[in-house]
């Protein structure tokens, strides 16, 4: 383990580079998104995750950003490194696929300043991806197994500490299981083009 990691941290810092500014002006139907991105490595820009598993929150960070590269039409590619390697955005959709995506996440981040929406990154992505394992995966007993696991508990996350927070009893009880299809739709609504320029080795 310890080799592999002085090998990935060596080939990352030999590509270490001035940075190079990518600006992004995009003007959608509901929203204009202006900004830049900064390549630091030669390879293309990297998200860094250690030795680490890309989590949903890095996913949804890494995926926008590739979203507005294909969308874009930036000459640059989009990594992730993770779990000690290096792995190449696959880049699936068209600038037009990417663009309507963007529209579509830029309306629901609009829609979600003026109410609570059924979708919480974590289990949001557990459900995405494990729909991707079983396409006849039923939300419903897949929330409710959530929720059990869940209680069984003896210490909640500091992210559930939050829900509970914010929630009352909690994501899966208060939002989810009361709106399960809502939490379904908004679950592949919003990973499936993120990880349609997922990564693979």
């Amino acid at each position: 383990h310890a080799d592999r990691l002085k090998s990935a941290i060596a080939t990352l810092s030999a590509q270490r580079m001035d940075p190079k500014i990518w600006p992004i002006d995009l003007n959608l139907p509901s929203a204009r998104i202006q900004g830049e991105l900064t390549q630091n490595f030669s390879a293309g820009l990297i998200h860094i995750r250690g030795h680490k598993d890309m989590g949903a929150k890095q996913h949804i960070r890494s995926g926008f950003e590739a979203l507005l590269v294909v969308a874009s039409e930036l000459p640059v590619e989009c990594l992730d490194y993770a779990k000690n390697k290096l792995v190449l955005r696959d880049k699936l959709l068209s600038p037009q696929q990417a663009q309507q995506s963007l529209e579509n996440i830029a309306a629901l981040y609009l829609e979600g300043q003026s109410k609570i929406l059924c979708f919480d990154p974590e289990p949001s992505f557990a459900f995405y991806m494990a729909r991707n394992e079983n396409p006849d995966l039923q939300v419903v007993p897949w929330l409710q197994e959530m929720q059990a696991k869940e209680n069984e508990e003896f210490m909640p996350s500091f992210d559930q500490s939050l829900d509970f927070l914010t929630y009352g009893q909690g994501f899966l009880t208060e939002i989810a299981l009361k709106n399960p299809e809502q939490f379904e739709t908004l679950a592949l609504q919003i990973f499936k083009p993120l990880m349609g320029v997922a990564s693979h080795e």
